[in-house]
């Protein structure tokens, strides 16, 4: 019996009726393998979007009150830059240039803690797995990927300090 690509519906008869032969003691069946690997596969892209998400969030809130701290602090210079003239763009480009760097450095560090991390763990398991070693080398994330990590880090660092700025200086 030929089964088509795409028709589960008749695999799965097949199966049922060859359980119900008394003489076969066992079916082993890849597509329940293929079926566990994808419901751990689907789990750990909602644990990694989940956290992904909280760590979002948190770096909104520290950046946001970092910058809201520092206009604090120099809450009298600021007034005295306004009372001489100087224009709100003029006060506000400093604490985009600390939103910048707050978002860049971030990034770097995110980077250099992710290298560190995968090396670690290919390296913990490739002594035990020579044969994997040979099919799967490490590779870390190519160029590309790491500028948009510093770019996402970048972008998310500066609209939290534009609405820490906006809030402050109403």
């Amino acid at each position: 019996m030929k089964i088509e690509r795409g028709k589960r519906e008749e695999f799965y008869q097949l199966e049922k009726s060859l359980r119900e032969i008394p003489s076969v003691a066992q079916i082993y069946n890849s597509g329940d393998l293929s079926r566990q690997v994808g419901n751990i596969g689907r789990i750990i892209v909602f644990v990694g979007m989940f956290l992904s998400s909280v760590l979002f969030i948190a770096s909104i809130f520290t950046i946001f009150n970092t910058i809201r701290l520092n206009l604090v602090y120099y809450k009298d210079i600021i007034e005295i830059l306004r009372l001489v003239g100087a224009s709100l763009c003029f006060v506000k480009i400093p604490f985009y240039l600390l939103g910048f760097f707050l978002g860049f450095a971030g990034g770097v560090i995110s980077i250099i803690f992710l290298f560190l991390i995968t090396k670690g763990l290919f390296s913990y398991v490739s002594p035990f797995l020579d044969t994997i070693k040979g099919f799967f080398p490490f590779v870390f994330l190519p160029l590309p990927k790491l500028i948009q990590i510093l770019g996402l880090s970048v972008i998310i660092s500066l609209f939290a300090t534009w609405v820490s700025i906006k809030s402050y200086m109403k």
